[in-house]
């Protein structure tokens, strides 16, 4: 008897939870793109990556000690930026 309550409770509650996800509103594929660009272009200048940072102290990708460490976060923004606008070409 306790394992019957015990599987109703569950069923229950999985049928919130289904109700739940069933009420999130949702979007079309195309609309979200386009809201994506709309909010990258809308803070594109408060991009450091794409601005640069105010003073070597603020820029977390800054050389410590090593060349090696510049060098590895020079291409990883240089290939963050090459992303950033083959997505806006794309979907543009």
């Amino acid at each position: 008897m306790d394992m019957m309550i015990s599987n109703l409770q569950q069923q229950r509650q999985i049928t919130e939870q289904l109700r739940r996800e069933a009420a999130v509103k949702r979007i079309p594929v195309s609309q979200a793109i386009q809201d994506i660009i709309k909010y990258i272009r809308e803070r594109e200048m408060e991009d450091c990556l794409m601005v640069g940072f105010s003073s070597q102290k603020a820029n977390p990708f800054r050389e410590k000690n090593s060349s090696f460490c510049l060098c590895l976060s020079f291409c990883l923004v240089i290939k963050l930026t090459r992303i950033k606008y083959q997505l806006l070409r794309y979907f543009d």
